[in-house]
């Protein structure tokens, strides 16, 4: 089971990851156009954090449920991975 925790969270934390970077096409979508080697460069903002968050955590409720995880372990698991992603977010904001 923790292998498979394990699995899951890294596949979290990766589409977190994604999602971040690419959210500015969703909240600027004339960046495509105009600027598209922007989307190298830009991330998603505050937006697109909140955005991956939401995903990434209706991700790893879906996986865990498939997995015949009870869901009073994948809240126990999810809520303090959620924390931390949002914790070091904030965090890096901080020194940057």
């Amino acid at each position: 089971m923790l292998k498979t925790v394990e699995n899951y969270l890294t596949s979290g934390m990766l589409l977190w990851i994604v999602v971040f970077k690419f959210s500015i096409i969703i909240f600027r979508p004339s960046i495509i156009w105009t600027n598209p080697y922007g989307l190298l460069f830009f991330t998603g903002g505050t937006n697109g954090a909140y955005l991956a968050t939401v995903g990434t955590i209706l991700f790893l409720y879906w996986k865990l449920h498939r997995s015949d995880i009870h869901i009073k372990t994948s809240t126990v698991i999810i809520v303090p991975s959620i924390l931390i992603v949002i914790a070091g977010y904030y965090g890096i904001l901080a020194i940057l």
